[in-house]
């Protein structure tokens, strides 16, 4: 699952990164962005229903800067939470196979 869920995130960076570099932050600037591949489709779509990125007319996009930083550093800390977890599991393991 580690290595599934690091490239469904690898894609949301390319993704948020290529509209970052275009300007395209507001409905203004929005640009169109080449979604490469399923993986970046599907996730374009995610991003989508998560408000990180924002349709504008047929085929233009753009970041929603905010979203972006805010689901980043969601994902950071459900990452420290899964790792604390499973150092507590180890050491429950250990103390109790004594």
């Amino acid at each position: 699952m580690g290595t599934v869920a690091a490239v469904m995130f690898a894609a949301d960076r390319r993704l948020c990164s290529r509209l970052g570099e275009l300007g395209a932050v507001s409905r203004e600037t929005a640009r169109p962005v080449e979604a490469r591949g399923g993986m970046e489709t599907r996730r374009l779509q995610n991003l989508q229903s998560r408000g990180v990125i924002h349709r504008v007319g047929a085929d233009r996009y753009y970041l929603d800067e905010a979203a972006w930083a805010s689901l980043r550093k969601f994902r950071q800390v459900a990452a420290f939470i899964a790792l604390d977890l499973a150092i507590i599991g180890v050491f429950l393991v250990w103390l109790f196979s004594k």
